[in-house]
């Protein structure tokens, strides 16, 4: 979690606004910049103009449920954003995603005789949908998902949900936030730059975990027999 608590985070953006006191009441403005921030930060999996991809590890997390004989779907957890994979951890088999069309197609999801163990899944609303529909026996799913972040409140949620290396960056996104809707353009402009400069410098910080793989690639022993024969 981080380190600059609630209050810290409204003080500090309040010294970077000219320790402007119309920003604190009669609405909290300061504490809506900094939850507009930290919600924006950690919804993207990509770097505004750079596209490039980052995670925060400390949302991505699992959750075990379990199937339904005969109902069609499982419930979605309350504080998911993305789900990233389904396991099934009863018959060690990873499902995959489909389409809602494709989901919609299958005319036999309601069809009792074709129940079996789930090989797909669909998210859509506060569900997931599984097909086939599970059966009688009773099937251990495994969810992978990215959690939502919840905001700041200076109580129960006190403190980030990820790491203290972003703290500053939730800080200088905040500071543009603020400038922009206070019609400060050049200073809303200024704080972006600085905010995706910081940004560039995180990226790729928990990569370097991947220097613990072993894995060693090697062409399909029947790609090379097929370049072979030709």
């Amino acid at each position: 979690m981080g380190t600059y608590n609630f209050a810290n985070f409204k003080s500090y953006l309040q010294l970077r606004l000219g320790e402007r006191a119309d920003l604190t009441t009669p609405t909290d403005h300061l504490g809506r910049y900094i939850n507009m921030a930290y919600r924006r930060l950690t919804t993207s999996d990509k770097m505004w103009e750079t596209r490039r991809f980052f995670y925060f590890p400390e949302l991505e997390v699992d959750t075990s449920t379990l199937t339904t004989d005969g109902l069609q779907y499982i419930y979605t957890p309350s504080d998911c954003l993305v789900i990233r994979e389904i396991y099934d951890t009863t018959n060690d088999i990873q499902l995959d995603w489909m389409s809602w069309p494709g989901y919609i197609g299958k005319t036999d999801r309601f069809d009792t005789t074709a129940e079996s163990e789930p090989a797909f899944w669909h998210r859509r609303g506060n569900k997931i949908y599984l097909y086939p529909t599970p059966d009688a026996s009773t099937t251990s799913l495994m969810l992978y998902y990215k959690k939502r972040v919840t905001n700041l409140d200076g109580s129960t949620y006190n403190t980030t949900l990820v790491g203290p290396e972003w703290d500053d960056v939730i800080l200088e996104m905040a500071t543009h936030i603020a400038w922009s809707e206070l019609n400060m353009p050049d200073r809303a402009e200024y704080a972006k730059k600085n905010t995706k400069e910081m940004t560039a410098e995180l990226i790729g910080v928990y990569d370097s975990e991947e220097k613990a793989r072993r894995e060693t690639l090697q062409p399909d022993p029947a790609w090379n027999q097929r370049g072979m024969s030709q």
